[in-house]
C-alpha cells in the first residue's frame, strides 16, 4: 500500500484513496435474509454499518448489493445510515466490487461482508495502518484475527485487470479473492498480525440460526452498539467461554 508507487505504475505523491466496501445480499443459502435480523434493535448491517463509520484512515465506506428487489431493504439501510450504495450482478461479486471502487474513485479497497457484524472502526484502521507503505497483492486477517473479525485489503486496479481480462473463473468472481489464496506462487499475500488483547478462538460471524443467536445475545451483554474489539472478546468470554469457539 505504497503511496509512491501506484498499482498503475504511476508515482503519487499523495496518500491513494482507500474505501471500505461493505458486501452484503439477502440470499444466504443458510441463514437467508440475515443482515436484517436484529442485534440491539437494529438489523445487523445497520448495526455493522454504524460500528465502522468513525474510521480514520478510510476515505470513504460503501455498500455493494446485488439488483435483486429482494436487496431493495438492504441499499434503503445503508442510505439511512448516509452510506452510498452500488448495485450489480447477482452472480459476480467481482464486478459489484469493482463498480464500487469506481464509484468511488478508491485506489485501495477494504473488503468487509455484513456477516462480520463486530468489526469496528480501530480494527481496520489497524490493519490500514499495518499496510501502509508495505506492497502487497492482498493483506489479510484471515487465519490470524478471530473468525468473523475479517477484513481484506487489495489494489482496485488488480482486481478490474483481473476481472476485465476475463481471467477469473466462475467461483472466483463469486468469492472475490479467492484467486489469490488458489495461487500463492503468483501474488504477494500479507497477514496482518493481531495485537495481543484481539487472539482468541471466538467466533464472531453469523452464517446460521445458531451463530445469530449467539451473535444477539453477545450484542445485548455489551456497553454499547459501538463497544471495540476488547470489550466484544471480553464479553464473548463471558458469556461462552473459549469452549464455544468452534
Amino acid at each position: 500500500m505504497n503511496a509512491a508507487r501506484r498499482t498503475d505504475g504511476r508515482n503519487s505523491r499523495s496518500a491513494p484513496r482507500t474505501g471500505i466496501v461493505v458486501a452484503s445480499r439477502s440470499g444466504s443459502f443458510r441463514l437467508p435474509g440475515k443482515a436484517l435480523l436484529p442485534l440491539r434493535g437494529q438489523p445487523m448491517l445497520l448495526f455493522l454499518l454504524r460500528r465502522i463509520r468513525a474510521i480514520r484512515r478510510a476515505d470513504a465506506v460503501l455498500l455493494a448489493t446485488t439488483t435483486l428487489p429482494a436487496d431493495d431493504a438492504l441499499a434503503d439501510l445503508a442510505r439511512q445510515a448516509d452510506v452510498p450504495v452500488v448495485r450489480g450482478p447477482v452472480d459476480d461479486v467481482v464486478a459489484r466490487y469493482v463498480l464500487a471502487a469506481e464509484k468511488a474513485g478508491l485506489d485501495y479497497v477494504v473488503r468487509v461482508t455484513a456477516d462480520c457484524p463486530f468489526l469496528d472502526a480501530r480494527l481496520l484502521d489497524h490493519c490500514l495502518e499495518h499496510a501502509w507503505n508495505r506492497d502487497f497483492h492482498l493483506a489479510t486477517t484471515k487465519g490470524v484475527f478471530p473468525v468473523g473479525l475479517d477484513c481484506e485489503i487489495y489494489p482496485a486496479a488488480l482486481m478490474a485487470r483481473l476481472h476485465s481480462e476475463g481471467r477469473l473463473d466462475a467461483a472466483e468472481r463469486e468469492h472475490l479473492t479467492l484467486r489469490f489464496y488458489n495461487r500463492p506462487e503468483d501474488y504477494e499475500i500479507l497477514r496482518i498480525p493481531a495485537p495481543r488483547a484481539w487472539q482468541s478462538s471466538a467466533v464472531l460471524t453469523v452464517d446460521t440460526g445458531e451463530d445469530y443467536a449467539r451473535a444477539a445475545r453477545l450484542a445485548e451483554e455489551l456497553p454499547s452498539a459501538e463497544a471495540d474489539t476488547e470489550t466484544v472478546l471480553r464479553a464473548y468470554a463471558r458469556l461462552f467461554g473459549e469452549e464455544d469457539a468452534h
